[in-house]
């Protein structure tokens, strides 16, 4: 009878073994297909303090990539493809959106269509939004392997757009020029303003300084700033200039000089260095951060030559400062 009874409990243990050799599999083949979804979406937000505008120019210019890219895996750039590598991936963008660019995601044999989409939250932040649909595979084991692989790639998409996101806060890198909000105090100025034919020479401009220099010194007052320059094109292909310079007392007008007063406000100011082209180049810039920012004018822009444009011959070494007046 006890031999009848231990090979009994020898079958229920093979058949308890059998049934778990056979159930865990199934639980563990039931537990991916329950836990883990059967399509893969990565999604990834990073907030960005710059304007939308800003972000999306930025983001959308493919021949920039390689300036926010992150290093050290930017000098995986395929010229051929304009594809950028980073942590096992390829990223290739493809053509602008109107909110964003889609990106092709790809990993040995496998690609995955991409977007980032840039959704303004504040007038000069963002968020940037990066989504992503892994393939996945009807093989359990092999759908676990991707679920893996798409945690992997979100952090990867953690990692470039926090490069972005660095390289976007710096109003420089966007810009190409460090902008200042600024201020004024009450400004005495005595200016002259002519119209000229043609874009004014140095020549032109210099000689109005001197004009000024000259009658600021035969009133015994004396100059609290560098010279200012506004030049603005008018409605008959003619160009209406204005020079100043800061003075530490009120002068009187005297032919076609006249005392002026700026009174304190708000400016968006930067200093560029470079000739006429590279003046011409910062003030479109400058004018393109106050649309980006809605940021209104309240007057006209003007430059502060720093540089004696007369005496230095190098364009290289002019340094430029210009003042933009905005609410």
């Amino acid at each position: 009878m006890r031999t009848v009874q231990i090979d009994d409990m020898k079958k229920w243990l093979i058949g308890i073994g059998l049934v778990l050799l056979i159930s865990i599999p199934c639980i563990y083949v039931l537990w991916i297909y329950i836990f883990i979804p059967r399509t893969l979406t990565i999604t990834h937000v990073t907030g960005v303090k710059c304007t939308s505008n800003g972000t999306y120019r930025f983001l959308t210019d493919k021949n920039k990539w390689e300036d926010w890219w992150p290093r050290p895996d930017s000098v995986a750039k395929s010229t051929r493809q304009n594809s950028f590598s980073f942590e096992g991936y390829s990223f290739t963008p493809q053509q602008p959106l109107p909110h964003g660019i889609d990106i092709l995601v790809a990993q040995k044999n496998i690609t995955a269509p991409s977007r980032i989409v840039v959704i303004p939250i504040q007038r000069d932040s963002v968020d940037l939004v990066w989504q992503c649909t892994y393939p996945s595979s009807n093989n359990p084991f092999e759908h676990l392997n991707r679920y893996n692989e798409a945690v992997a790639l979100k952090n990867s998409f953690s990692g470039v757009l926090k490069s972005l996101k660095t390289h976007l806060e710096t109003s420089e890198n966007v810009y190409g020029y460090n902008i200042q909000q600024t201020s004024t105090t009450d400004t005495l100025l005595i200016a002259v303003r002519t119209v000229a034919e043609a874009y004014p020479s140095m020549q032109q401009v210099y000689k109005l300084i001197t004009q000024l220099h000259g009658y600021i010194h035969a009133n015994d007052a004396q100059e609290t700033g560098y010279p200012m320059l506004n030049i603005t094109p008018t409605d008959n292909n003619r160009f209406q200039f204005m020079v100043a310079v800061p003075v530490n007392k009120e002068l009187p007008p005297k032919g076609n000089m006249f005392p002026r007063r700026m009174v304190p406000g708000n400016f968006m100011m930067l200093e560029a260095r470079g000739g006429l082209n590279t003046v011409d180049h910062a003030m479109q810039q400058l004018q393109q951060y106050a649309i980006d920012h809605q940021r209104t004018s309240m007057a006209i822009p003007f430059q502060v030559l720093v540089t004696d444009r007369i005496k230095e011959q190098d364009t290289t070494k002019w340094i430029t400062r210009i003042y933009y007046p905005v609410m």
